[in-house]
């Protein structure tokens, strides 16, 4: 749906990069879901912490990176060094018309929270990889991928 509204095709599942991701997300999980990147390119991450503890999905987290849409500028010349700081990397990776396939994998755990019943909280990490290349830190490759709605 997002992509298409950017006129970038579909993505294909992939057992693979799914396969991987889903590895890492499981790396995370139990250290209480932290945001730390393995240092792959391609890679977005969404963590969340909640009682009741989260659900297995994916959709808040698409949601989350989608919402940094309005903060790029489609109009600049300059597209990477402009918008990049303004942290859009997410919704560039989902939306690069170049990409052609992703693969995500969610893990949750319990986390230490006095406050709550129990004293346990629940925490999510979902981990999404996308083929490469997506995010080129280049202003032509930024314009040329990254289209503005229809």
């Amino acid at each position: 749906m997002y992509r298409g509204w950017h006129q970038a095709p579909p993505l294909t599942w992939s057992a693979s990069l799914a396969a991987a991701a889903q590895a890492y997300a499981e790396v995370l999980a139990p250290k209480g879901c932290p945001l730390i990147h393995a240092g792959v390119g391609g890679e977005n991450l969404y963590t969340t912490t909640q009682y009741p503890k989260p659900d297995n999905t994916c959709l808040r987290a698409i949601t989350a990176w989608y919402s940094e849409e309005p903060y790029y500028d489609y109009t600049v010349a300059n597209a990477f060094q402009y918008n990049w700081p303004r942290g859009i990397g997410h919704f560039t990776a989902m939306v690069w018309k170049s990409g052609r396939s992703f693969g995500c994998g969610v893990a949750r755990a319990d986390v230490p929270m006095s406050s709550m019943p129990g004293g346990f909280a629940g925490c999510k990490i979902v981990v999404c990889r996308y083929s490469l290349p997506v995010n080129l830190a280049d202003n032509t490759a930024f314009k040329q991928n990254v289209l503005p709605k229809v």
